[in-house]
C-alpha cells in the first residue's frame, strides 16, 4: 500500500518547508518502507507531515525525498496510555 495524494493537504508553508496533514484509513501503516514513494514529487526533505485517523496520531519529519525513495521519520507518537486529564 502507499500514500494517497487525495489525502494529503498543505497546513502551512513557510521558509522553504511545509507542514502537512495526512488523513490515514483503518488498517493503513504509514511507517512501511515505500509507502510515501507515491508523494515523492510533492514532499521535500525538512517537511513536517501530521498523519491521524482512527487510533493513529503521528507527526513525521521528511529525511530523505525523491528518488529512489521518500524515507519519513516519526518525531512524535502517542504514548501505550493516554494521559488523564483530573477533573476540577
Amino acid at each position: 500500500m502507499s500514500a494517497n495524494h487525495n489525502r494529503l493537504a498543505a497546513l502551512s508553508y513557510a521558509q522553504g518547508f511545509t507542514l502537512w496533514h495526512y488523513a490515514t484509513t483503518p488498517g493503513e501503516d504509514v511507517l512501511v518502507p515505500n509507502f510515501w514513494d507515491a508523494l515523492a514529487h510533492i514532499l521535500r526533505q525538512g517537511d513536517r507531515v501530521l498523519c491521524s485517523g482512527r487510533g493513529q496520531c503521528l507527526d513525521l519529519a521528511c529525511i530523505a525525498a525523491g528518488a529512489p525513495r521518500t524515507e519519513m521519520r516519526v518525531m512524535a507518537a502517542p504514548s501505550a496510555e493516554p494521559s488523564k486529564v483530573a477533573a476540577a
